[in-house]
């Protein structure tokens, strides 16, 4: 065996691990976002909180300060008129910390959902969420599937499969791969 074919048999086998020891311990949810955009002001449209079954933890759509994007909208389809009479990040964020409070907390593009909910803390002056544990499932997936990214180095992201761009249906469909790679475990 190659090098380069060991080290993705390796990091294939250790995501598969990964997958596997998410459900053998449990403890965790899913979340995911929905938002303004990718800027360093995004904010918060949707967010969902999954458990370990899919159970819905906590969902709601989120009423932003600041007007959401063409292209964010094109993309999950949320508008601010849908958003219009959504409580505000300020009066959901005690839930939210309280669904993910020592819990492994697996998302789809753990860098940007965690950024984003940072960026939302800061702006309106409240604390940090103290996150115990948060996994990237896109990191881990890349390295499932074992596709390599020449331009970046490492494996390349792959979307989610089966994501329809809500946080719902984002959650649901990451709970599926997990599932899927976990499946493939063997001692």
């Amino acid at each position: 065996m190659t090098f380069n074919n060991r080290v993705m048999h390796d990091d294939r086998r250790a995501a598969i691990a990964w997958a596997h020891a998410v459900f053998q311990f449990g403890n965790f949810v899913l979340l995911d976002t929905e938002t303004t955009g990718r800027e360093n002001d995004a904010e918060i449209v949707q967010i969902t909180i999954l458990g370990e079954e899919g159970e819905r933890i906590f969902e709601t759509l989120v009423k932003p300060t600041k007007a959401i994007s063409a292209e964010a909208q094109a993309v999950h389809h949320i508008t601010l008129a849908m958003v219009a009479n959504a409580p505000t990040f300020p009066q959901v964020y005690a839930r939210i910390q309280q669904a993910i409070d020592n819990k492994r907390v697996v998302i789809y593009n753990s860098q940007f959902d965690t950024r984003i909910l940072e960026q939302c803390c800061r702006r309106y002056a409240l604390p940090p969420f103290r996150f115990f544990d948060v996994n990237c499932a896109m990191l881990q997936y890349a390295a499932f599937v074992g596709e390599r990214d020449w331009k970046h180095g490492g494996w390349k992201r792959q979307r989610l499969p089966s994501g329809d761009h809500s946080a719902r249906g984002d959650c649901r469909a990451m709970l599926d791969v997990i599932r899927q790679m976990a499946k493939e475990w063997t001692p």
